[in-house]
């Protein structure tokens, strides 16, 4: 899955836009993007993602909590990904006026 930062907000806000996904499952759930949002904790930091995507499954009140179980799923493995590299969190984080947005890839 490919993004591209769309916003960043201080104090912690990131939106982001998906323009490349290969999951396989494409048929049937499509990212469209989402957000990052960052709070210190302590020495670390909580971290709430977000995704908006669309979803082509009949009928909805079927494939909704599907759904929602491998969404939950994905961004259980992004976030256990982010604390597995134990990289230091920034709030602070700006781009420049002038700089495309940056594309952020799993």
């Amino acid at each position: 899955m490919v993004k591209r930062i769309t916003a960043i907000q201080p104090p912690c806000l990131i939106r982001f836009e998906v323009t490349d996904q290969c999951l396989g499952i494409e048929g049937c759930v499509v990212a469209r993007g989402g957000s990052y949002m960052i709070e210190r904790n302590g020495d670390g930091a909580d971290i709430v993602l977000t995704t908006r995507y669309s979803a082509y499954l009949h009928p909805r009140f079927l494939w909704n909590p599907l759904e929602k179980l491998v969404t939950g799923q994905l961004h259980r493995h992004i976030l256990n990904g982010m604390r597995s590299s134990r990289s230091e969190i920034s709030c602070d984080v700006r781009l420049p006026a002038e700089r495309p947005p940056i594309p952020e890839r799993y």
